[in-house]
């Protein structure tokens, strides 16, 4: 019987005959005297659905054990079939071998199931011991039949086959073995040639030869250890030509180092920060004897399907866990459509796991791969800070469970704690705690930090509440977090700790884990008695911050429950680095009388608050001006970039360095005259190396213009920040009055938050178009036309899109300062100042002029772009077809057919399937300058009007009555504007392509208006330089674009 073929023999007898001889059942009067194993609880009155395990004798609750109640009723009517607990399971490896050892099943040289897992065992040993070296998935059939084989190795976990015990584990080794890249330097034809061996390869069972073939590539391996002459520009440029915005923007920081190597005293710290599981407190448990777990029905899971697979799978990002298989290579598995069916049954496998996982028990052994993670030990200075990487099939799956049940997290987690999912809960938090400080009859705020939080959480606790706090939930976490999980430390040779206690290090749920489990934390807080006089305090939470703030003695009432209650739980308040913020001096004294003896820090100056600040103005002056100096270094980083690569360094700069103020300038009021420093900098040093020259002042606020206005989307910081902070105080205003008015468990209203982000957009759009109105009295009569045409719809693609080197987006350093130059119409560097025809050069009459060919490899270019577009979804599409000779009429039609009527009259495209099924489209192509002589005086609307009615005359009457077909003129500017007619005929193109790939429309017509506008930026460029020769095309096939896997930064700036 061979592994890899879809049928798979079971031998059940051999099965059954083990698990009689493993395991008993028994539910009757015996479990009234038994304590739960699990969570150490007597059984009540419910001894009924308890279970016992056949080796150890030990009793468990159902729940506990993470028995659902099918299974359950199972091991009570039948006497045959019995249950083991994962403890023995674990401990005992005669109970797997002779659960096992019968079950024959051959794989190559393996002829029983434990042979096979003992074998995967031991490659993924050497696999966590790998450097990153894999490639993406090759097109074609190797990489259909991998999708194949995948989607197959999943299913034998969910269609609970005799083989899901190595099925997971199948998956996590498939991955690194298969897509292991050979070379260096090899090509995709390589990859597509060693993928398709090696599935012969697993197929046949041999997987020790691919073992050997892959230790010895990673033998050859030359360590990438950095080294003094480290090139920031050339690693930051490489990154940003691959698409990766984060990785490259983290590089613009003071600090590019903080990893430490593995060695005994890193690995004793690591494993101090991971304790031990501890046994839950009986008094902390949220159920009693009484408590039957709620049904949950499997129906609200039904919308995790493939469609929200490629969707969370899109949207994660970063390295790989201990396989290192990361997030580009299954978005190129998931989401590239090249295999289309396979692909979307390999993503509804994966959403099948995902709601098994969510509905029934999962035996925790199958699972240890997925849910193994990668630890990267960080220099905290001093310290260490670990920091977790998960599988990416595991982020991904975690990333549909809490998209589908949000709501219920949201509404479990209650309104103080605010991070478990709510809009901007962070700044909501912050907003509420600063205006209750603010409060007269508030004497002080107490800011809580809690030693190793994550890591400490009492994990059993949590789970067994967890089934009454969120049921929707529950089973998911118990499968993922019932039994320790491997931490495998990153550069560690295989090395790993195990997490026993508090959430895991790399796994999305983490968050919203903790979040719920703090409930009854934050409830016993809330729930107690207390002098509405002097004992008043109010608490807001995110995640393991706590905050306290009101009357002295309320606070003091607030951290002795906390100190007292917390521990139960997992949560220990450190004294030591818990501040308090009183008002006044006298009021210093009265706090250090009460909170002396507690060791907690007590201050009148101020103290950081979730990333903000509180405090008074001198402090807040201080704390900015810091950031200011961090901020101001990192924009002299990136203009040092900017010189050689200003591209790479001006998509850093909209799309993430500017990002990293917004947070402050979000919550804390009244600090934009303390942004006049950086604003400084980003005018006299950042801009001028992205430009290529000094700006004024008036084109520094051009600059700050949105990119819809015709702006680049850079704006000044010091004008920005009271605005930022009042858009942020409307949206977050809902949530800030739950946590104000302290209701626990209310959750702010999806309507009321989407009322106001629609208001705020309507306020900034408002503003914008204002400060856009104003600016125009300020300037002249040729820059306020490059403003205009600027604005027109897609001439402002090319700027908002990555500078991805696979699509063709790169543009070189003299093309982009030239570009820019061109789009507000200033003088160029160095350009020729007499052009070929003996006049007088500038923008507007080299891109005029005909002399050189330049004016019809712009239209050639703009055709051939067109032409490549309608062949993704139209047929029969031709260049400059032939129209049939009007001589061949008679005289009638000869007379109507008006405008051209040459014997080789040609077009520039025509196609069949554009408006309807078989007619025949036409289209003529014609490239205008607006400010040519011909359109001098004309708005753009007139000059598009001009154009397409000289092109109707021309061509439209010969092609419905001669060709019978349609014809649509094709009219664009060289500042990349398209005539109403032109944006129609493009808009029904990329419909159609949407419908054909099965993506949305704004994906496509963001690529196809992208694509077009750097045809014609490149053609144009060609042009003012002076360029002979032929142009080289960077654009990649049309069938080779992955629509769906494009970094999508529309609209951010």
């Amino acid at each position: 019987m061979n592994f890899s073929s879809e049928y798979i023999e079971q031998s059940k007898e051999a099965e059954n005959t083990a698990k009689r001889t493993i395991c008993t059942s028994n539910t009757n009067d015996e479990t009234l005297n038994m304590i739960c194993g699990f969570c150490n609880k007597e059984p009540g009155r419910k001894a009924a659905r308890w279970v016992k395990c056949g080796l150890c004798n030990t009793w468990y609750h159902i729940s506990c054990a993470g028995v659902n109640r099918s299974r359950f009723d199972v091991l009570e009517n039948d006497v045959n079939v019995g249950w083991t607990c994962k403890v023995c399971r674990r401990g005992n490896s005669k109970v797997y071998c002779v659960e096992t050892d019968d079950i024959s099943c051959t794989w190559g040289v393996k002829t029983t199931l434990s042979q096979i897992s003992t074998k995967m065992d031991s490659c993924y040993d050497s696999i966590v011991k790998w450097k990153k070296n894999f490639f993406l998935l090759p097109r074609g059939n190797s990489g259909k039949q991998f999708i194949v084989e995948l989607t197959r190795l999943i299913n034998l976990y969910n269609n609970d086959t005799v083989l899901r015990a190595v099925s997971l584990k199948s998956v996590m080794i498939f991955l690194p073995l298969m897509l292991q890249k050979p070379s260096k330097n090899s090509k995709a034809r390589d990859h597509a040639k060693y993928l398709a061996k090696r599935l012969d390869m697993w197929k046949e069972g041999n997987l020790q030869g691919l073992l050997d073939e892959a230790n010895e590539i990673q033998k050859r391996l030359i360590n990438s250890k950095r080294t003094s002459d480290f090139n920031l520009t050339k690693k930051f440029t490489n990154l940003m030509l691959k698409g990766k915005l984060s990785q490259a923007s983290r590089m613009i920081n003071r600090d590019r180092g903080g990893l430490l190597e593995i060695d005994e005293a890193v690995k004793a710290k690591l494993l101090e920060k991971h304790p031990e599981g501890q046994p839950i407190n009986q008094e902390a448990l949220e159920r009693d004897e009484t408590y039957v777990p709620e049904h949950v029905q499997e129906v609200i899971f039904e919308p995790i399907d493939g469609n929200m697979v490629a969707k969370a799978a899109m949207r994660t990002e970063g390295s790989g866990g201990p396989t290192l298989i990361d997030s580009d290579c299954w978005k190129q598995i998931l989401c590239s459509k090249n295999f289309k069916q396979q692909q979307a049954d390999l993503c509804d496998s994966i959403a099948q796991l995902t709601k098994k996982l969510c509905v029934a028990s999962a035996e925790t052994d199958d699972l240890k791969e997925l849910l193994a993670s990668r630890l990267i030990p960080l220099d905290k200075n001093p310290g260490v800070r670990p920091i977790g990487i998960g599988e990416v099939l595991r982020r991904i799956m975690g990333k549909c469970v809490t998209w589908n049940i949000k709501d219920d997290i949201e509404s479990s987690a209650g309104g103080l704690q605010t991070c478990a999912g709510h809009k901007a809960g962070i700044e909501a938090a912050i907003h509420a705690i600063h205006d209750i400080y603010r409060e007269d009859e508030c004497d002080g705020l107490l800011l809580v930090d809690a030693s190793n939080a994550f890591n400490s959480l009492n994990r059993k606790l949590a789970l067994a509440n967890m089934s009454s706090l969120c049921p929707p939930f529950f089973q998911y976490l118990q499968n993922t977090y019932l039994e320790p999980s491997r931490l495998y430390l990153s550069g560690g040779d295989g090395q790993f700790i195990y997490s026993s206690e508090g959430t895991t290090q790399g796994d999305n749920c983490a968050m919203a884990f903790y979040a719920i489990s703090t409930l009854p934390i934050i409830r016993s807080l809330a729930n107690q008695e207390f002098d509405p006089v002097t004992e008043t305090f109010k608490q807001a939470w995110f995640a393991d911050d706590a905050s306290a703030a009101g009357k002295l003695m309320g606070i003091l009432k607030w951290w002795n429950k906390l100190v007292d209650i917390g521990p139960k739980y997992g949560y220990f308040p450190n004294p030591s680095k818990c501040v308090l913020i009183v008002k006044n001096e006298s009021m210093r004294e009265r706090a250090n009388e009460i909170f002396g003896k507690y060791g907690i820090q007590i201050t009148t100056r101020g103290q950081r608050h979730l990333g903000a600040i509180v405090g008074t103005p001198e402090y807040r002056e201080e704390y900015i001006k810091k950031k200011i100096q961090e901020w101001k270094e990192d924009v002299k980083t990136l203009a040092s970039i900017a010189k050689a690569e200003p591209q790479g360094a001006y998509s850093a700069m909209v799309f993430a360095i500017q990002h990293r103020w917004k947070f402050i300038q979000r919550t804390v009021p009244e600090i934009s005259e303390y942004f006049k420093e950086l604003e400084y900098e980003i005018h006299n040093t950042l801009l001028p190396a992205i430009i290529g020259r000094e700006i004024s002042e008036l084109e520094r606020e051009i600059i700050a213009l949105p990119v819809r206005l015709g702006g680049l989307g850079i704006p000044m910081p010091d004008k920005e920040s009271k605005h930022e902070y009042e858009a942020s105080r409307l949206i977050t205003h809902s949530l800030k009055d739950i946590i104000i008015s302290q209701k626990l468990m209310e959750t702010c209203s999806k309507k009321a938050i989407a009322n106001a982000k629609n208001t705020m957009k309507m306020l900034k759009g408002k503003r914008h178009k204002h400060t856009y109105s104003q600016l125009l009295i300020k300037l002249d009569s040729s820059t306020k036309r490059s403003l205009e045409m600027a604005k027109e719809k897609g001439a402002s693609s090319w700027l908002t899109t990555l500078p991805l080197d696979w699509l063709g987006y790169t543009l070189n350093r003299q093309e982009f300062k030239d570009s820019i130059a061109l789009r507000y119409n200033w003088k160029i560097k160095d350009m020729p100042s007499h052009c070929g025809c003996g006049n007088e050069n500038n923008i507007d009459h080299s891109l005029s002029c005909k002399k050189g060919g330049y004016v019809i490899l712009r239209h050639n270019n703009i055709r051939d772009t067109t032409a490549r577009l309608l062949e993704e979804v139209c047929y029969d599409v031709q260049i400059e077809p032939r129209l049939i000779p009007i001589a061949e009429h008679n005289e009638e039609v000869y007379d109507t057919a008006r405008g051209n009527k040459a014997e080789n009259a040609r077009l520039d495209v025509a196609a069949r399937g554009v408006w309807s099924q078989f007619d025949r489209s036409f289209v003529d192509i014609r490239v205008t300058h607006p400010n040519c002589l011909s359109n001098s005086g004309k708005s753009l609307q007139e000059i598009y009007e001009k154009h397409e009615k000289e092109k109707k005359e021309f061509y439209e009457s010969r092609v419905i009555h001669v060709e019978r077909g349609n014809f649509t003129p094709l009219v664009f500017t060289t500042s990349g504007g398209m005539a109403p007619a032109c944006q129609q005929f493009f808009k029904r193109v990329a419909t159609m392509m949407a419908d054909k790939r099965g993506l949305t429309y704004q994906q496509i017509i963001s690529y196809v208006r992208t694509r077009l506008r750097f045809a014609m930026l490149r053609s144009t460029l060609i042009a003012v330089r002076g360029f002979r020769g032929r142009a080289k095309n960077k654009e990649l096939p049309l069938y080779d674009v992955d629509f769906n896997i494009i970094p999508r930064m529309s609209g951010a700036i």
